[in-house]
């Protein structure tokens, strides 16, 4: 059979696009655009290191859906979520069709120090954290039966997830006051999908538009070859789907997911760039989390297959490595 053509590829990339906001958990996940100033929100009670993570997240709903599913409604009614490295698989188009396309494709490197962070943060500080609850997953908008809308322009448009960490050490404010402080509790955006949900497979909709996009083309046209590519196509999406629904997974163009029982080095942007929803602070932060207790940046696939993938795609492995040797004493065991 015919190969699919460069420009075939691209029109079914095209149709491939989704994430939380403008991001994609598919191709353009790594973008490293804060939350707009608009999308602050104003609150008389600041989060002062006491929030509700723990108790949002630690009580079930005797009405939940029942245990394969990780995917869970406490009794507040927030969907929440809570990610396991040795239950779930990460992983994503590029990954299930065998494309080495690197998730850490972002432009050029660049250390990550202070003049440079300035780029994209007022105030950048670097701290190192832990998870301290379940995540909240926000699916269009809501988080299971709340309402979650940072301003109007949000309402309904994104999906994402919010993890809750503490700050256990700010390790570098670059001699610029911070407003965070040891003991703070601060929810974090992570962009990716789950393939499991109390809204029929919702977040998989992307694939079952492209699917049908596709059997739309093939139906339409009357270009054997084409119509023989977009077969080609139209059978991998199909399997795609199947083993979404099939297999424990999340899509994501990541390699680290931030989960309970790890410590991360994140960077955040000053509380104002954030916004409080519920009287929770959310960060915004600079989206690639490092795990620095590792002794390398945590491979993707396999070591050996590592090194093709991350082959001109340097900008995590070599800001790891940066960030390593400046910050890697404090995750010392």
């Amino acid at each position: 059979m015919k190969k699919i053509t460069n420009a075939s590829a691209l029109i079914l990339s095209a149709l491939m696009l989704f994430g939380c906001t403008s991001n994609s958990a598919n191709g353009g996940v790594g973008d490293t655009t804060l939350p707009s100033e608009s999308s602050v929100t104003e609150s008389k009670n600041e989060s002062s290191g006491e929030s509700s993570a723990t108790e949002n997240s630690s009580e079930t709903d005797n009405t939940s859906k029942e245990s394969e599913e990780n995917l869970v409604k406490n009794i507040e009614g927030y969907q929440t979520f809570s990610y396991d490295s040795s239950v779930y698989e990460i992983t994503n188009d590029n990954k299930f069709k065998k494309r080495l396309i690197s998730p850490y494709d972002f432009e050029d490197s660049f250390e990550p120090n202070y003049t440079n962070l300035k780029r994209f943060m007022r105030a950048p500080v670097v701290v190192k954290c832990h998870v301290v609850g379940d995540s909240y997953f926000i699916l269009e908008g809501k988080c299971g039966d709340v309402e979650f809308n940072r301003d109007e322009h949000d309402k309904g448009v994104y999906t994402c997830i919010y993890t809750p960490v503490m700050i256990d050490e700010i390790i570098d404010d670059f001699g610029v006051k911070t407003d965070y402080n040891t003991g703070d509790i601060v929810y974090v955006m992570e962009d990716y999908i789950l393939t499991e949900s109390y809204n029929n497979n919702k977040p998989l909709e992307w694939l079952d538009e492209s699917i049908k996009d596709i059997e739309k083309v093939i139906e339409n046209n009357s270009d054997n070859y084409l119509a023989e590519q977009f077969g080609e196509a139209l059978e991998s999406d199909k399997k795609y789907r199947d083993y979404l629904t099939s297999h424990q997974t999340v899509i994501s163009t990541r390699t680290v997911l931030l989960e309970k029982g790890q410590s991360y080095l994140m960077i955040f942007d000053e509380k104002a760039r954030g916004f409080v929803f519920d009287n929770n602070q959310y960060a915004a932060n600079y989206t690639v989390t490092f795990d620095l207790e590792n002794d390398a940046p945590k491979v993707y696939m396999s070591e050996e297959e590592d090194a093709d993938y991350f082959n001109g795609y340097y900008r995590y492995r070599d800001q790891w490595k940066y960030l390593k040797e400046k910050y890697g004493d404090h995750f010392k065991k």
